[in-house]
């Protein structure tokens, strides 16, 4: 009887775990999928996770075991992968149904998550005044030996016309003091979001991407540090930050 009941468990576990990888792949296929692997795909890419994780009108949703699931078991990894794909379709189906949403965080790690499943290294970074409101996270991916930002929360990336500027460009633009503005660049600009504080559907602007990050007035200044050069949080998923701040030793000074 008990081995019995143990087998029965075991095929039931199988059978979760199976049915939430193909039903994760489907989601994916279906409403994420990512046309071309170059920039322009990527772009696409968090244009799509903007518009699907910026309807809830709440933004409780812990984002913190998206990418690498929930460790049940000791000295096991199964478990963290069947959570993961879980964890994945719970997120979806909130998003959807526009019952719950997430803060900057969340966005970044949703997209991070769709990043893992294209095979597309990546990381979010949390920067700015670290234990105040005056903080965001972003996402960071690696294509062709160059770090590129991708902010799912605003829909954007850094671009100089149509040359797309990679991290260590942006890092050097800041240094050298220039307008900022300028370089942020909406991915589209017809796309509209519920805003929770204004209570109505809207679509970012770069003025208004800027005039965010800037709101205390002197996260922008000459005098304080840029608010994208300020890091404490780095999360890269299975891929480990080592791996990031070894091939790309300029990072380290984000975090000093």
């Amino acid at each position: 009887m008990v081995k019995n009941i143990f087998k029965y468990l075991i095929v039931s576990f199988i059978a979760l775990f199976l049915f939430s990888i193909l039903l994760s792949k489907i989601i994916i296929e279906n409403k994420f999928a990512l046309k071309t692997n170059d920039l322009k795909g990527l772009e696409e890419l968090t244009s799509k996770v903007f518009t699907f994780t910026n309807q809830g009108i709440s933004k409780r949703i812990d984002h913190s075991k998206l990418v690498d699931g929930i460790n049940l078991l000791p000295y096991f990894s199964f478990d963290n992968k069947l959570t993961e794909y879980s964890i994945f379709i719970y997120h979806t189906a909130m998003n959807y149904f526009k019952l719950d949403g997430y803060q900057c965080a969340g966005h970044s790690r949703y997209l991070q998550r769709l990043f893992e499943h294209y095979g597309i290294k990546s990381f979010s970074y949390n920067h700015g005044i670290e234990n105040t409101r005056y903080t965001h996270v972003l996402v960071v991916a690696e294509l062709n030996d160059n770090l590129y930002i991708f902010d799912p929360t605003h829909n954007y990336v850094y671009r100089d016309n149509e040359k797309y500027l990679t991290l260590k460009d942006v890092i050097t633009l800041i240094n050298q003091k220039k307008d900022m503005k300028k370089f942020i660049k909406i991915i589209d600009e017809q796309s509209k979001v519920y805003h929770k504080d204004l209570k109505k559907n809207f679509t970012p602007t770069s003025s208004a991407v800027y005039d965010n990050f800037n709101r205390a007035n002197h996260l922008f200044q000459n005098d304080k540090k840029h608010l994208l050069l300020n890091g404490f949080g780095m999360y890269a998923g299975t891929v480990t930050k080592d791996y990031f701040l070894k091939k790309y030793p300029y990072l380290n000074s984000l975090f000093q």
